[in-house]
């Protein structure tokens, strides 16, 4: 067993809780790294790809000394014997730690100074090389500091996300509306780890738009259903539903049809066959509302997502869970949001689990509050 370090992507609380769902021994070392105990490499990089909020795993090497002299010759020492064929190119990236005096300078003059070894290496941020960088040039070394409550450790990263795999199903899926399918990839997959876990499950989103949920679920191997007020759209994430699973070679099973999702319970196949989780965007409203439109504007909204809730009751098992999207805009003297409608959903035997997660776009007008309800009969 050893230990590993996830870096988490721009929005940490989210990523945590991800974490958590797919490994309850999940522990938070700094607000943007966690860490998990896990039997191999292998099982460690299956797990990593899994989700959608860690940008970066690195694997526990063992502690640095305890002075930034010693630990210079300790990097220099792992870089050395793990140099390869080729001349050593190297990063480095430092995690929890703000007061380390050990840069790629001196690490390079050390590698010299001790055993005679020319190395260059890769300008970084603080958290060390890119994504980009270490998926696309092979023979990079990335070491880590890590500032733990354990003590400051010695980390190599062993697997960074796949940005070209995300690009390939975000921008060449047949089917594309700029008015549906905004929920970014990443943070569908987020949603659908916290209502899942790690078991497979049926995943159905009743705002499915472009299907970027119920592609996200087919990728990590759960069963779906979709459906959506918008025919075109469901037409349309049939499409990419059908390229994907070509693209993948998938074969969970997925149904998508046209319903308004306040009356999905009138489906007999749900009721007979209820769903495991519910994760979706529904409609949020005017992207870029005007101020004297906000009342009216939640007041609509309140309404349809309590009748959508109503409807969820009957085709969710007892216990399922849904991960859900709600608005808000934060006006100059008042805070728009659906928080009302929480209390309403109680005697429908709904209960949040989690405080909700801000999730927002730079700019944006309209912020996504992510909620976790349980649901019990």
């Amino acid at each position: 067993m050893s230990n590993y370090y996830f870096l988490f992507g721009n929005t940490p609380s989210l990523s945590f809780l991800e974490l958590q769902s797919l490994n309850a021994g999940a522990t938070l070392v700094t607000p943007n790294l966690a860490k998990v105990n896990l039997g191999s490499d292998e099982l460690a990089q299956d797990f990593f790809n899994k989700t959608g909020g860690t940008v970066k795993l690195v694997k526990e090497i063992g502690p640095l000394a305890e002075s930034d002299e010693d630990s210079l010759a300790l990097i220099a020492a792992y870089l050395n014997e793990h140099k390869g064929d080729s001349k050593l190119t190297f990063g480095l990236g430092i995690l929890g730690l703000d007061n380390l005096e050990i840069s790629e300078t001196k690490i390079k003059k050390q590698l010299k100074k001790d055993h005679d070894l020319s190395s260059r290496f890769i300008e970084h941020t603080k958290t060390g090389l890119s994504a980009s960088v270490l998926l696309h040039q092979d023979d990079v070394i990335e070491v880590c500091a890590i500032g733990t409550t354990d003590g400051n450790m010695l980390g190599e990263t062993i697997a960074v996300q796949d940005i070209d795999d995300w690009t390939n199903r975000d921008r060449n899926k047949p089917y594309a509306d700029r008015k549906k399918g905004m929920l970014p990839p990443k943070v569908a997959r987020m949603m659908i780890n916290i209502a899942a876990g790690s078991d497979k499950k049926t995943i159905y989103d009743p705002f499915c738009g472009t299907g970027t949920v119920l592609s996200e679920a087919l990728m990590l191997g759960h069963d779906v259903v979709g459906s959506d007020l918008d025919g075109n759209a469901t037409a349309g994430a049939e499409k990419n539903i059908a390229w994907l699973k070509k693209e993948y070679n998938l074969n969970g099973e997925s149904k998508i049809f046209y319903s308004d999702a306040s009356q999905v319970h009138k489906m007999s196949d749900l009721r007979n066959r209820p769903v495991d989780a519910i994760v979706t965007e529904p409609f949020l409203g005017k992207p870029k509302p005007e101020l004297k439109q906000l009342e009216n504007i939640y007041k609509g909204l309140e309404k349809m997502y309590l009748g959508a809730f109503k409807a969820f009751k009957e085709v969710l098992k007892n216990e399922g869970k849904i991960v859900i999207v709600f608005p808000m805009v934060e006006a100059p003297r008042k805070t728009y949001d659906l928080s009302k409608l929480i209390d309403k959903l109680a005697p429908l035997g709904y209960t949040t689990t989690s405080e909700p997660i801000v999730y927002a776009r730079k700019g944006a007008v309209v912020q996504r509050q992510i909620f976790v309800f349980t649901l019990n009969k």
